[in-house]
């Protein structure tokens, strides 16, 4: 007999980070992106109030059929200056069929 195993990976996952660490993963996977209406949005912040170095990301799904969804990805932070200044990816639409 033969045994197969079937693991469902996720769809996406998101961290913030900043100069003194990570925040914490948010970890997305097909059945939540399925189950999520339009306007949703998950958020991969920085927990360490630290404003050097600054990395943050959200995704938000903006359009839903019954085959899938456009997620819309967004990135943005601060430089790892003294001064650091802000800054802005730009935006990626991810279409996830299920």
């Amino acid at each position: 007999m033969k045994t197969k195993v079937v693991q469902q990976v996720n769809a996406f996952t998101l961290q913030g980070s900043n100069y003194n660490g990570t925040g914490d993963i948010i970890e997305v996977g097909y059945s939540e992106l399925e189950a999520a209406p339009v306007g949703t949005v998950w958020n991969g912040f920085d927990d360490h109030n630290c404003g050097r170095d600054l990395r943050e990301e959200s995704a938000e799904v903006v359009y839903k059929t019954d085959r899938g969804c456009a997620v819309l990805f967004r990135e943005w932070g601060t430089t790892d200056e003294p001064t650091p200044r802000d800054w802005e990816s730009a935006s990626e639409l991810v279409w996830y069929e299920y």
